[in-house]
């Protein structure tokens, strides 16, 4: 099919003839070759880069990560001078993520920039296990140009739930004459996690313990009463 706007692709970018800034390995947006050109930003989920067709292969955020922790790098440019060079770039939308700058500037070029993109508020992964970050860059230009890029960032799941009981204490009653075997209370634990961490075991010790790493538990007292 056609290309779409906003749509990245992997390319290091030709460092002559004006083409832009070198991105290799990095996701970026390709601005209009002719005129005023419109800022491209570079997308990297982890250290190393990814292309865009290993977005979803990002690995993902951990949903206990503290509120204002690094998870990616953003670097946007505009191969224009001047004011017309002079970007800026901010996630669009209601997301958990906003973009501060990795440096102070001094001795940054205008028309380049990079932003860290950081957690803004907690993650939960068994509310919303993945984001579609919108980054917009706009440039100072007059009028102004902009253009945006996307990242997938996956939630991790991590233990945070222990086991519940239904009920703190049961209590059941019983005649003394009852078979062996038979059934005289039922005992409920659920967990809120997912997968692994959800899957509980129990106990004689009426201990539900999930197999999350570290394993979580909790526990009930169940009276007996012989008649």
């Amino acid at each position: 099919g056609g290309r779409h706007p906003g749509r990245g692709e992997a390319a290091a970018a030709d460092r002559q003839g004006g083409a832009g800034p070198r991105a290799a390995g990095l996701l970026r947006t390709q601005p209009p070759s002719a005129g005023r050109r419109r800022p491209g930003t570079v997308l990297a989920g982890h250290p190393e880069g990814a292309d865009h067709r290993r977005e979803r292969q990002q690995p993902p955020v951990a949903e206990d990560v503290l509120v204002d922790t690094p998870i990616a790098l953003v670097q946007v440019s505009d191969r224009d001078q001047g004011e017309n060079g002079v970007v800026t770039c901010t996630v669009v939308g209601d997301v958990p993520f906003q973009l501060k700058p990795a440096s102070e500037g001094e001795g940054e070029p205008q028309n380049k920039r990079k932003y860290f993109l950081h957690t803004s508020a907690p993650l939960d992964y068994e509310a919303v296990r993945d984001y579609n970050v919108v980054i917009v860059a706009v440039d100072s230009g007059s009028p102004s140009l902009s253009s945006n890029n996307s990242l997938l960032v996956r939630v991790g799941d991590t233990n945070d739930n222990p086991p519940m009981f239904s009920q703190a204490v049961l209590e059941v009653s019983f005649p003394e004459n009852n078979l062996p075997g038979e059934r005289v209370a039922t005992v409920v634990a659920t967990d809120a996690d997912s997968g692994k961490n959800a899957e509980i075991t129990y106990s004689l010790e009426v201990t539900a313990r999930d197999k999350g790493v570290p394993s979580l538990q909790g526990s009930t007292t169940v009276v007996v009463r012989v008649s």
